[in-house]
């Protein structure tokens, strides 16, 4: 025997709501996006033409595609006439695509992304499921909405990227102490082999009267100059050279020490190496790491669907709102 159906069955017309649990992500969606003050919606009204759809129904809409992994205009539209869930935040009404794509990249839709987010987590930190004791930063490469024979220089590309790596550190540094970062030599440092190499400079001998550096194997290094030097990212560097005394036996000729950075890598060290430290770098691995993981496998977000600098900032935003928005459904 089998369940009786009946796909012609005359049914009540019930509210859509019934038909979805209780704890469906939409309703977390609908009261994240209602909760947020009128005025962040005020770019989106016009008092002429026809009537408009409502900015707070699309830009639900917008985010529970992309928390599905559905990121195409016409996928969109699609949902809307088969997806029920889709059905309750739009009410029933079928916003075509090109509409859905023109919202998307609306004036204001940047600053809209911006202050959910900030809402957001005034009501995650309210509801005391974040902390925001600690703010991890990492990266991770997404490939731009572009034709995929086309291609950058490789120089390019390192150029910006330490650029961005200096202005993160610059703008922390103003806005968020104290700041934690693994500097590049830090895991080699740590081991055995380098500690008890010549190279170490830990190993040298340093004579302030004489401003000298003295070779585990006998060498000397006197100071003969400053030099000034700009990075790839035309940072100003100041630079200590020493020669050696006996140029030809040394094992090298100059000693190059730029003071500002070894002082600041001792003060990162003791950081990283303090109990507080360690559990702060481990927990980074947990908090930032699965989040791309989430966003690129779980999502299929793996290239930016708009292109432009703006609308790529409206892009990310979006997917990681919806992303957020996922794991805040969960944990209720």
């Amino acid at each position: 025997m089998h369940i009786h159906y009946n796909t012609n069955q005359t049914t009540l017309p019930l509210e859509i709501s019934s038909f979805l649990p209780q704890d469906h992500l939409v309703f977390t969606i609908e009261k994240v996006v209602n909760t947020l003050e009128e005025h962040h919606f005020y770019a989106f009204y016009h008092t002429f033409d026809c009537p408009s759809y409502h900015p707070k129904m699309l830009v639900s809409t917008l985010l529970f595609a992309y928390s599905q992994g559905i990121f195409s205009g016409r996928k969109i539209e699609k949902m809307m006439i088969e997806n029920l869930a889709m059905q309750y935040l739009t009410g029933q009404l079928v916003v075509s695509y090109r509409t859905i794509n023109r919202f998307r990249v609306a004036e204001g839709m940047e600053d809209l992304i911006r202050d959910l987010f900030i809402d957001l987590n005034l009501r995650l930190k309210m509801e005391e499921l974040v902390t925001l004791d600690c703010l991890f930063i990492d990266g991770t490469k997404i490939e731009a909405n572009a034709n995929k024979y086309s291609f950058v220089w490789k120089k390019t590309t390192e150029k910006f990227s330490a650029k961005l790596q200096e202005q993160i550190q610059v703008y922390f540094q103003e806005e968020i102490t104290p700041l934690l970062i693994k500097y590049a030599m830090f895991d080699k440092e740590q081991k055995r082999g380098y500690k008890q190499s010549a190279r170490n400079l830990a190993n040298w001998h340093y004579d302030n009267k004489e401003d000298s550096y003295t070779h585990p194997d006998g060498w000397c290094y006197r100071f003969h100059h400053i030099k000034h030097q700009k990075t790839q990212t035309d940072f100003q560097q100041e630079i200590k050279v020493y020669y050696a005394d006996e140029p030809e036996s040394a094992p090298q000729k100059g000693l190059y020490m730029n003071e500002g950075y070894q002082n600041l890598k001792v003060k990162e060290c003791q950081a990283l190496l303090s109990p507080q430290g360690r559990q702060i770098f481990a927990q980074r691995k947990i908090d930032v790491e699965p989040v791309f993981g989430q966003i690129k496998a779980c999502l299929g977000y793996k290239i930016c669907n708009l292109r432009g600098m703006r609308q790529v900032r409206i892009d990310m935003g979006l997917v990681l709102m919806a992303n957020n928005l996922l794991k805040h459904s969960e944990m209720k």
